[in-house]
């Protein structure tokens, strides 16, 4: 398996709004990615045990990988102004975690610091994926 089959099938699994519920996992002694959704398995067939924790890793979200309103806020403290960081606080103030991720993308597009962001999500994704493969003993 490669980092990008890896990344494809994370970008699948942490896919919100699609209205599909995707889960993939990883054969730990092939390296072969399941993916679990019958209407992206292209109608090939699933093995019954991938359940078996130690025959298949399964793939994690990017819920349950990464913390996108954490790291927001480590980008605006380390690379906004103080007055950035006040309007920052403002609107994302009183929101649940997925909303104010919303609002913060808005802001920081405003400021045109939406590229800095998106690096900084794409560099600590990659981290998180390849520490999470190694914890699972699979090579990429």
């Amino acid at each position: 398996m490669t980092y990008s089959e890896l990344e494809l099938a994370y970008m699948l699994v942490s896919a919100k709004g699609t209205g599909l519920e995707v889960n993939a996992y990883v054969e730990r002694s092939t390296g072969e990615i399941h993916i679990d959704n019958i209407e992206l398995n292209e109608g090939d067939e699933i093995p019954q045990d991938l359940a078996h924790g130690a025959k298949y890793a399964q793939v994690p979200s990017q819920e349950a990988l990464l913390n996108e309103l954490e790291l927001m806020r480590l980008l605006v403290e380390r690379q906004l102004s103080g007055d950035e960081q006040a309007e920052f606080d403002k609107a994302t103030m009183d929101m649940g975690d997925d909303e104010a991720v919303k609002s913060g993308i808005h802001y920081l597009n405003s400021i045109g610091k939406l590229a800095t962001w998106r690096k900084l999500v794409s560099s600590v994704q990659e981290k998180a994926l390849r520490n999470w493969a190694a914890e699972e003993d699979l090579l990429l």
